[in-house]
C-alpha cells in the first residue's frame, strides 16, 4: 500500500493544490465588496434613504421619505407614491455594480456621453449625498458610464441597472389606488351600467338585490366578485388634474357609475368614454382630477342582470 501512496503522492498533491485553488475563486468572486464584485454604492444597505432625484430631457422624477410614508412631487404637488415601485427603484440603486473606474486624467465628459446626460440622477441618504450623470453605453454594451460628480471620476456600472433607471416615468411611481375599498366594511352598492340599474344592500351577512324578478336570485358568488373587482381597481396615469370640462372625457354622462356605501361614508366612481383601444377616462366624486384605468375594470362590470343571478 504504502509503494502506491508514494507512487501517486504528486498526484494527489496536485488535485489538493487545484482544490484549494478552485475554492479561493469562487470564495474571492462572490457578491461582496471584499471579492470581485463591487458595489457603486456599497454603505447604502445602512443608511436610511430620504429623497430620490431621476431626471431625463423629458421628466424629472421626485420622491421624499417623510416618516417611513413616500411620497411623490409633482408641480409643487405632493401625492403619496406607490411604495412597492420605491422600493424596487431602491433595489435597482442598491445591486448596481461597479465594473470599473475609467482614469480620470484629461478627462473629457463629450466621450461618454456625460456632457448632455440622457439622465441625472441623486440620492439623500440620512448620512450623504449621491450625484450622478448616466451616459452612453460602452463600446461592448455590457456596461454604461457614469460620472459621480463629487468625487469628480467616471465609472462603468451595469447597463442593466443603469437602463432601469432611465426607463422609469413618473407613473410608474404614482399610488394606483386612489381610493381604498375594503370589502368587509361596505354596506351597499348601487351601479348604473348604461340603461341597467341594480343596487345591493348587505344584510345578515348576505347581499340582497334590487330591483330582481321573482323567479330571479342573486348570485352571492357574483356580488362578492363585483366587490372585488372594485377594491382591486387600480389607475394607470393622470390625465388632468383640473378638467376645462368633463364633456372632453365622457364623464358629464358617464358610461358607468358605482355608488359605494363603506362604513357609513358614500364616495362614487364615474366611468368616461374610451381614451384608447386599452384604457377609459375613470374620476372619483370626491375629487377634480381625471384619471384613466385599464378597459379590463370596465370590461368585468355587470352590464344586465343575467351576469348576477343564478342560472
Amino acid at each position: 500500500m504504502s509503494i502506491y501512496l508514494k507512487k501517486f503522492s504528486g498526484t494527489i498533491a496536485a488535485v489538493l493544490i487545484f482544490i484549494v485553488l478552485l475554492a479561493g475563486i469562487f470564495f474571492f468572486s462572490g457578491d461582496d465588496e471584499t471579492g470581485y464584485k463591487k458595489r457603486v454604492f456599497p454603505t447604502l444597505d445602512k443608511e436610511e434613504i430620504l429623497f430620490i432625484m431621476l431626471k431625463s430631457p423629458d421628466s424629472e422624477i421626485n420622491i421624499e421619505n417623510e416618516d417611513g410614508e413616500w411620497y411623490l412631487l409633482e408641480s409643487g404637488r405632493k401625492s403619496k407614491a406607490d411604495s412597492s415601485s420605491v422600493r424596487e427603484l431602491i433595489n435597482d440603486i442598491k445591486a448596481m455594480d461597479l465594473i470599473d473606474t475609467v482614469s480620470s486624467e484629461g478627462l473629457e465628459l463629450d466621450e461618454f456621453g456625460l456632457r448632455e446626460p440622457p439622465s441625472e440622477f441623486m440620492v439623500i441618504s440620512d448620512n450623504a449625498e449621491y450625484y450622478l450623470l448616466i451616459g452612453n453605453q460602452n463600446p461592448s454594451g455590457t456596461g454604461r458610464y457614469i460620472y459621480d460628480v463629487d468625487k469628480d471620476r467616471v465609472l462603468i456600472t451595469d447597463n442593466a441597472s443603469a437602463s432601469r433607471l432611465i426607463e422609469r416615468a413618473q407613473k410608474d411611481f404614482r399610488d394606483k389606488k386612489v381610493i381604498t375599498v375594503i370589502p368587509d366594511l361596505v354596506n351597499r352598492i348601487v351601479l348604473r351600467v348604461g340603461n341597467f340599474y341594480i343596487r345591493f344592500e348587505r344584510k345578515d351577512g348576505l347581499w340582497i338585490a334590487e330591483p330582481l324578478l321573482d323567479t330571479q336570485a342573486l348570485d352571492q358568488t357574483k356580488a362578492d366578485r363585483l366587490l372585488s373587482v372594485l377594491s382591486d381597481l387600480e389607475i394607470n396615469d393622470i390625465v388632468s388634474r383640473e378638467p376645462e370640462s368633463l364633456e372632453t372625457y365622457g364623464l358629464d354622462m358617464p358610461t358607468a357609475q358605482i355608488e359605494i356605501l363603506q362604513n357609513g361614508a358614500s364616495f362614487k366612481m364615474l366611468f368616461g368614454k374610451r381614451k384608447d383601444e386599452d384604457e377609459y377616462y375613470i374620476k372619483f366624486d370626491s375629487q377634480d382630477t381625471v384619471y384613466s384605468t385599464s378597459k379590463e375594470n370596465f370590461k368585468k362590470l355587470p352590464k344586465n342582470v343575467e351576469d348576477l343571478t343564478r342560472k
